[in-house]
C-alpha cells in the first residue's frame, strides 16, 4: 500500500563498493530537472543482497521515509535499480533537494 495513495518509482544506476555513499549526478536535481535516473554510489558490497538493502536505505533517507515504506522493484541483481517510494513525484523531488546535498 502507498501513503497517500500516491508513490513514485526512483530509477538509480548504483556503483557498488564505492569509498562513500553519495550522489554523482545531483547538480541536475539541484538545477531543478530531475534526472531520469540518479547516478550514486554504495560503500555497501555488492554481496549477499547487501548493497540492494543499502540503496533502499539510501533512497528512504533520501526522501524523508521509513526503510519499511520502499520497496526494490527492479534491479535485484543489476546495477540499474528501481526503488518504489510512497511519495508524488513533486513531493519525491523536494524530498531529494532537500536532502540531496548531505549525500553529495
Amino acid at each position: 500500500s502507498c501513503v497517500g495513495g500516491a508513490a513514485v518509482n526512483v530509477c538509480l544506476r548504483v556503483k557498488p563498493g564505492a569509498k562513500k555513499t553519495q550522489i554523482m549526478n545531483l547538480e541536475l536535481v539541484m538545477g531543478g530537472k530531475m534526472p531520469e535516473q540518479m547516478d550514486v554510489q554504495i560503500s555497501a558490497p555488492p554481496r549477499d543482497g547487501e548493497a540492494n538493502l543499502a540503496v533502499i536505505e539510501f533512497v528512504a533517507a533520501l526522501c524523508g521515509v521509513s526503510k519499511g515504506s520502499c520497496t526494490l522493484i527492479k534491479g535485484m541483481k543489476s546495477r540499474d535499480k528501481v526503488v518504489r517510494v510512497p511519495l508524488n513525484r513533486e513531493a519525491a523531488r523536494d524530498a531529494i533537494l532537500k536532502h540531496g546535498t548531505e549525500w553529495f
